[in-house]
């Protein structure tokens, strides 16, 4: 026997449903239905737009002393070189990690 509807009836087949005087409605509750009337949700599908950057700290414009192609120690990832550099964000090809993307305060300069 398996879970779910089939397990529920195996249970309670000899006794009475402990819920049958449970209205079911529409499965959506009094949130969502005031959310609906509101108008804040509309049947028109939703266009979802993926971006590759990352956002940057803002006021942080990076080390100065990163720059591509230098090679620099991650305490998790280990020994790495600097492939792009994008504010205080660092994309860094690591010799056993892979490439991963860093916040260049977690790396140092071996």
């Amino acid at each position: 026997m398996t879970g779910g509807a089939s397990l529920w009836r195996a249970n309670w087949s000899e006794r009475e449903d402990p819920f049958a005087h449970v209205e079911r409605g529409t499965g959506r509750g009094p949130g969502w239905q005031r959310a609906q009337s509101s108008g804040q949700f509309s049947r028109e599908p939703v266009r979802i737009v993926e971006a590759r950057a990352s956002a940057v700290s803002i006021g942080n414009k990076g080390r100065s002393d990163m720059t591509v192609g230098l090679r620099i120690f991650h305490q998790k990832f280990g020994y790495g070189i600097v492939a792009e550099i994008e504010g205080n964000k660092l994309e860094i090809d690591f010799e056993t990690a892979g490439r991963k993307r860093v916040m260049d305060s977690f790396v140092s300069l071996p």
